[in-house]
């Protein structure tokens, strides 16, 4: 395995570890379950921890609507699957069945959308057939500049356009495994692992590209956070109008609450920092059964209730106690981790070596009908969205900062909204971003984002 291997498998590693330590639960597309050794390999040595994380709620797989379950995908699957993972998942279910509910199978409606943006995406993409600040946000995204945009958008006349016409309108020809085998990998290489032919043109910023489009498309759907490396390109380069949840929203009755809400959006009451630094150890180090040892604590589990109830209160009151409640867990929680990583003779001493002594720094990111709301837009989000049927959720950032450059993070709010990674960019079809407004975010995400844990607690799923 060659170093950027090595380090895609490292940076798959750490991501997963820290969806698993950070979120209440962390839905995985069952290509990745199948394919992605950071899962398999779990399952293959650690069968019955990954069976208890299943069984309990904090792994789902998730399905389309049309498949039968874990056991048909394994033995004939539509896609393509690694011989490592086919095994590693055949012998697990083995051992323990497919007759329980092991995985959340996608609504007809949410299979369409799942099915339909993808293709869409590509199709906008090839023809160039999107907003010229989604085509420029995109290809800037993923490293391609001003002086190669000419010579980008030559190359998917003449050599996308062609393939993507030739595959006619079939969406089943148009999935993300077609786009690899023509652009991305080696001829008669296995689509199930990563490769990447260097001698086709543009290869390395198409797989960014279709891979940030796919890996984001669920999360979409569900209304969900999606994890992304803080290396890869955000999701906030997407175009809005593809990228935006099912059609199933919840009606939020009280207007009043939206209001307050909103008012208080970015309130010094609902950010915090901490005073200490905590030992965080380097969290693609954990194994399943570090995770499962942690998710033991009881810390971790009033961490994950808090998080949870957050999305089920009744007044502003409430919903303010509710942070706060959740970050005094998330403290106690982080205490409880330090505690352990520096204990030589714990659990976790063996993490010691590649931990660092960071400040925790949380933020909530409140999105109305999938706009993130922010001091200039909050007025015209609530004229709009607060007494109808809306999409309603709450991003809760958990950033890692170093201790001498906390203080320039306080109160910085523009930055999650164009620089953390994960932060879900959805429907803007119904409100544009005024000029000024954009210039202000642009200029705030100019600054350096450290790495961040997103984690996500949406009223919608």
């Amino acid at each position: 395995m060659d170093a950027a291997l090595k380090a895609r498998a490292r940076s798959v590693r750490r991501e997963y570890v820290r969806s698993l330590l950070y979120s209440p639960t962390v839905l995985l597309n069952r290509a990745f379950a199948l394919n992605e050794p950071a899962v398999y390999r779990d399952v293959e040595k650690h069968p019955k921890t990954v069976a208890e994380m299943i069984a309990s709620g904090r792994i789902v797989v998730l399905i389309m609507q049309n498949e039968g379950g874990l056991a048909d995908l394994v033995d004939s699957g539509s896609f393509p699957i690694s011989d490592d993972g086919r095994r590693a998942w055949r012998g697990y279910l083995q051992k323990f069945g497919d007759s329980e509910p092991r995985y959340l199978q996608l609504s007809k409606t949410h299979g369409r959308a799942v099915v339909s943006r993808f293709p869409e995406f590509m199709r906008a993409l090839i023809r160039q057939e999107m907003h010229p600040e989604d085509f420029t946000a995109l290809r800037v995204a993923v490293g391609i500049g001003d002086d190669r945009v000419d010579e980008f958008r030559t190359f998917l006349e003449k050599q996308g356009r062609p393939w993507l016409d030739s595959r006619g309108d079939s969406l089943d020809k148009l999935v993300r495994t077609a786009v690899y085998e023509n652009f991305i990998l080696p001829p008669g290489a296995d689509a199930s692992k990563p490769a990447i032919d260097r001698d086709k043109p543009f290869a390395m910023e198409l797989k960014l590209l279709v891979d940030l489009a796919y890996n984001h498309n669920l999360p979409t759907t569900l209304s969900r956070q999606s994890f992304i490396p803080t290396a890869m390109p955000s999701p906030l380069c997407l175009p809005a109008h593809m990228f935006h949840p099912g059609s199933e929203t919840v009606e939020l009755n009280n207007a009043r609450l939206a209001e307050a809400l909103a008012e208080r959006a970015f309130s010094d009451a609902w950010i915090y920092v901490s005073q200490e630094a905590y030992l965080v150890p380097d969290w693609a180090e954990l194994s399943i059964e570090d995770v499962s040892h942690i998710q033991r604590w009881p810390e971790w589990a009033i961490f994950r209730a808090a998080q949870e109830r957050l999305v089920r209160v009744g007044s502003e009151a409430e919903f303010e106690a509710g942070l706060q409640d959740f970050f005094d867990a998330l403290r106690h929680f982080q205490e409880r981790l330090s505690r352990d990583v520096s204990d030589d003779h714990g659990a976790l001493g063996h993490l010691v070596k590649w931990a660092r002594l960071l400040k925790l720094f949380v933020s909530p990111v409140l999105t109305w009908a999938g706009e993130s709301v922010n001091p200039t837009r909050a007025e015209e989000l609530l004229i709009k969205f607060a007494a109808v049927s809306i999409d309603y959720a709450l991003d809760v950032v958990i950033d890692f900062v170093e201790a001498q450059a906390d203080a320039r993070h306080a109160a910085d709010e523009g930055r999650f909204v164009y620089r953390t990674a994960g932060v879900r960019r959805t429907v803007q079809a119904n409100i544009r971003e005024t000029a000024a407004h954009r210039r202000l975010l642009e200029r705030r995400a100019e600054r350096t984002a450290p790495p961040v844990v997103p984690t996500s607690l949406a009223q919608t799923v």
